[in-house]
């Protein structure tokens, strides 16, 4: 039940057995260096001698004090990284689910059950979606069918590759904060991602450009210039045209970017008049 933080130390193991291995390897180190130093300073006095052999087997031997010294470097390395691991760290901000680690009980084998278990304070929800459009860091919600009053945010971090060709759809990872640890592995969701926003604009529903008022003129129907729209708003008890040019759609609704339409028109819905 405890909230935890990214890095905090939540346990500690003993680190004794591990100091004095890290001793003994440091000491073991240094006196390969000193014996690396001894081979050099032999190297070094034996440069001007003529006898071949004798040079030959001194260098021979400071090769194998300087692979001496890489190997104790090694070992010490490996021996700190040991002891490094001596300090559990959660790896994320989230609550402590479960604990399976007692003051004074030895430490499982690292295949056996974890020390702790942790509720993440955010999820990651893969959708499969039709990519085309969508960007890293776009805006995500989503809500899932257990929990019908909370709707939960995010961003998306990941795009995977098409994983259904014929579809065109890709696996999409979407990050979303959940402080309260509402969701769950196996949870359904319905998600819908933010691909372009627009503020403060007017907005029609949908239902209304598929109206038409059979009306014509010239005993032919009147079709609006290309890239726009006719509407039919209700004027006097009257249809009356309104062309508009529109933009961002959201499945329901359409965005106005111009035309000779007013906020408050009363715009006609339904099949044909």
């Amino acid at each position: 039940g405890d909230s935890v933080k990214a890095g905090q130390i939540c346990a500690k193991i003993d680190p004794g057995p591990y100091l004095r291995r890290v001793a003994r390897e440091t000491k073991a180190l240094a006196a390969a260096r000193k014996r690396l130093e001894k081979s050099e300073a032999r190297v070094e006095a034996t440069t001007a001698s003529p006898a071949r052999d004798r040079r030959s087997a001194t260098r021979a031997q400071a090769t194998r004090a300087r692979a001496e010294v890489d190997r104790r470097q090694a070992a010490l390395s490996a021996a700190e990284a040991v002891l490094a691991r001596t300090q559990i760290v959660m790896p994320v901000d989230g609550i402590v689910h479960s604990r399976n680690a007692e003051v004074g009980r030895p430490a499982e084998a690292p295949d056996a059950a974890p020390l702790f278990v942790l509720a993440p304070d955010s999820v990651r929800m893969k959708i499969e979606a039709a990519a085309g459009e969508i960007e890293l860091g776009d805006t995500a919600s989503f809500a899932v069918g257990s929990l019908p009053e909370h709707l939960f945010a995010g961003e998306v971090v990941k795009i995977h590759r098409a994983s259904k060709a014929a579809s065109g759809t890709r696996e999409i990872l979407v990050d979303a904060p959940d402080p309260r640890h509402l969701l769950a592995d196996g949870m359904q969701a319905m998600a819908v991602v933010v691909v372009d926003r627009r503020d403060d604009v007017l907005r029609i529903p949908n239902r209304v450009i598929d109206y038409s008022s059979g009306e014509t003129q010239g005993g032919r129907p009147e079709a609006p210039p290309a890239g726009w729209t006719r509407l039919w708003r209700l004027r006097d008890g009257e249809a009356e045209a309104a062309t508009v040019r529109l933009g961002l759609d959201d499945g329901v609704y359409r965005e106005v970017v111009e035309g000779d339409l007013q906020r408050g028109d009363r715009l006609i819905v339904g099949g044909a008049g």
